[in-house]
């Protein structure tokens, strides 16, 4: 599923109000941002893109219901979303303020699934074949809940929801989180892919459930960005003061491998993209 556009207002109608739109067409303003499958966001420093990627994060954590409105550090805003599901047309709105909904709607090819004010509100239930009412907390999103029976159609926004990663390459990435043994990792134990001081485990993981797929398709992809490896492993690290396992590198050109204390930032945050 593909957001396809976004539109996005925090403390509307307030002094410190700022919102996210797109282009003005003929000249009329509230236009949404436009996505492809592959986007680019470039702009002078303090005009939102660092905003505008927290801000579609921000949604996903709360589609996937790993967070709560109450939770979030600006409680009041409001989305009104359109998402592109197999052909199938997703219209999402939320509004909210101190932590609160105050309307959700859902639109499925335009017809109406969900409609909420606050706390109380109808969707639509497939065993009965009709909207009916319902009540809950007011500071968790309808969406959210989980109901494959009556609900089949909040799936796919949860599943979007919860497959959606953002990596921050401007910041450690899990360069200095080493395994202490790699024998003690759980094949069956649930490790979190949004998680990037989790790359080498991640990493590790993925080769023993893919295999050389899975090396070969990193190395291909650091080729795409000229950073050229013959290859990628899970090794003791060396030099450290105690015996700790981190990811490995050995790039084309140099004879000896650069480990994950060296390793770049772009090629940690590929391992889990890649398993994800």
């Amino acid at each position: 599923m593909l957001l396809k556009n976004i539109k996005f207002c925090r403390f509307k109608g307030q002094k410190y109000e700022w919102s996210i739109e797109g282009k003005p067409l003929k000249k009329i303003d509230g236009q949404p941002v436009t996505f492809q499958e592959i986007n680019l966001i470039v702009g002078k420093n303090a005009t939102g893109k660092s905003k505008t990627i927290n801000t579609i994060r921000q949604l996903s954590d709360l589609l996937s219901g790993d967070i709560k409105l109450s939770q979030l550090v600006y409680g009041t805003s409001f989305y009104d979303l359109l998402f592109d599901s197999n052909g199938n047309e997703i219209a999402y709105y939320l509004e909210f303020e101190e932590g609160k909904v105050k309307k959700e709607i859902l639109k499925i090819n335009g017809i109406e699934k969900l409609k909420r004010d606050s706390k109380v509100g109808a969707m639509y239930y497939e065993k009965a074949q009709k909207n009916l009412e319902f009540e809950m907390e007011d500071d968790k999103l309808a969406v959210a809940r989980v109901d494959k029976i009556q609900q089949p159609y909040f799936e796919s926004l949860q599943n979007w929801g919860k497959a959606l990663s953002h990596y921050r390459f401007g910041g450690q990435l899990g360069k200095n989180s080493f395994l202490r043994d790699i024998n003690a990792i759980k094949e069956d134990k649930e490790i979190d892919l949004k998680d990037s001081d989790k790359v080498s485990e991640i990493f590790f993981r993925a080769k023993n459930t893919f295999g050389e797929k899975f090396i070969n398709s990193i190395i291909s992809d650091m080729k795409r960005i000229s950073y050229n490896i013959c290859k990628i492993e899970v090794d003791t690290l060396k030099f450290f003061p105690v015996p700790a396992f981190g990811l490995n590198v050995q790039e084309v050109d140099i004879e000896d491998v650069t480990d994950q204390k060296k390793c770049h930032k772009v090629c940690l945050g590929l391992c889990p993209f890649l398993f994800s």
